[in-house]
C-alpha cells in the first residue's frame, strides 16, 4: 500500500498581511518624493527651454533690426512678448494682431481679444499651478483677462540709478539702465556692462501673500503676455518687465503700496529654490534665492559698471 502525505497548507495571518501592506505603504511612501522630485526636474527644464527659446528670439530679434524688443511703450502698447513672437514659431499669431497706431492697435481691443486670450505655451512655466488663462469668456479690458505670462523682462535695477534719467511713477520708479526700460530701444552697444553679464528675462510669478489683499488670489500681479503696459495719468505701470528691487522670491504684498511698487514686484519662480533667467547673450541661467542683493541688482542694469557683478 502506498503511503499518502498531507501538506498543509496555511494563509497568512492578519498580522502578516497588514505588515505586507505597511512595507508596501513605506516603500510608496519613499517612492512618490523621488517622482515628483523627477517630474519637478523635468519641468524646470522645460521652464529653461522656454527662456532659451525667448532668448534666442530676442537675438533674431536683434539681429534683424539692430535693437532689442521694446520693453514697455507707453498706454496700451505692445510690449515685449508682442514682438518676440515670429520668432518663437508664432507668426500665425503674430500676423493676427493690430499693432497699428489707432484704438484697434491697443492691447486692450476688441480687435486684438482673440490673440490675447490665446495661450502661447512658450510664455508659461510648466511648474505654474495656475491656469494659463484668466476671466476669457468674453470680451473686457480688465487688465487682469487674458492667456497670461509667468515671465517678464527686466527693466533696470533700483541700485545706482540716475535721478535725472528715471521716470517717476506711482507705481514705481523707472530706471533707464535697463535692457528693457520703459520707453526704450536698446542697442547691443548700449550693455556696457557685457552682454552675458546683463539679465534680460526672468520667471514672475508673484502674487501677495496677505490672502486677504486684492492682488493675494489668482493672478495677483500677474498679467496677460499681450500686454506691455498702462499710464495712468503719466505714471506708466509695466506689464512686461519689472525693476530688480527686492530679493529672489521675497515674501512682500503689493498691498503695502508706500513701500511695494507694482514696478518693483520681485522676480520669482514657481520652482522652490531658484529663479531662472535669461541672459542678454541669449544663455539661460539659475539663480539662487540666496544671491547677495546687490550683485542681484547689479546684474540686472546694462551700463551700471558695478564691481563683481558677473554670473558664473
Amino acid at each position: 500500500m502506498l503511503n499518502s502525505t498531507h501538506k498543509d497548507h496555511r494563509a497568512f495571518t492578519l498580522v502578516e498581511l497588514l505588515v505586507v501592506i505597511a512595507i508596501i505603504g513605506v516603500l510608496i511612501a519613499l517612492l512618490l518624493p523621488a517622482v515628483q522630485a523627477a517630474r519637478e526636474a523635468a519641468r524646470r527644464s522645460q521652464c529653461s527651454n522656454h527662456l532659451k527659446q525667448m532668448g534666442l528670439a530676442m537675438q533674431s530679434y536683434v539681429t534683424a533690426t539692430g535693437v532689442f524688443p521694446p520693453g514697455s511703450q507707453g498706454e496700451y502698447r505692445h510690449g515685449l512678448f508682442s514682438y518676440l513672437l515670429p520668432y518663437i514659431e508664432q507668426q500665425t499669431l503674430f500676423d493676427r494682431l493690430d499693432m497699428s497706431d489707432t484704438a484697434e492697435g491697443r492691447t486692450n481691443s476688441l480687435t486684438n481679444w482673440p490673440v490675447r486670450v490665446t495661450v502661447v505655451p512658450t510664455y508659461i512655466c510648466p511648474s505654474f499651478p495656475e491656469s494659463p488663462t484668466h476671466n476669457i469668456e468674453t470680451y473686457t479690458a480688465d487688465y487682469w483677462a487674458g492667456a497670461l505670462t509667468t515671465y517678464q523682462g527686466v527693466a533696470g535695477s533700483y541700485a545706482n540709478y540716475d535721478a535725472n534719467l528715471s521716470k517717476d511713477s506711482i507705481y514705481g520708479l523707472l530706471p533707464q539702465n535697463g535692457i528693457f526700460g520703459y520707453l526704450l530701444r536698446t542697442t547691443p552697444g548700449d550693455v556696457l556692462d557685457g552682454l552675458s553679464h546683463t539679465l534680460a528675462i526672468g520667471e514672475f510669478v508673484h502674487m501677495d501673500f496677505d490672502a486677504s489683499s486684492a492682488w493675494g488670489p489668482f493672478p495677483g500681479c500677474i498679467r496677460p503676455w499681450l500686454l506691455g503696459g498702462h499710464d495712468c495719468g503719466s505714471s506708466p505701470a509695466l506689464y512686461s518687465a519689472k525693476v530688480l528691487r527686492y530679493p529672489i522670491l521675497a515674501k512682500v504684498n503689493r498691498a503695502d503700496t508706500a513701500d511695494v511698487p507694482f514696478n518693483h514686484l520681485p522676480m520669482a519662480g514657481a520652482h522652490s529654490d531658484v529663479c531662472l533667467f535669461c541672459v542678454a547673450d541669449g544663455s539661460v541661467h539659475a539663480l539662487s534665492i540666496g544671491i547677495d542683493l546687490n550683485v542681484y541688482m547689479a546684474l540686472g542694469t546694462c551700463c551700471g559698471n558695478e564691481a563683481g557683478a558677473r554670473i558664473e
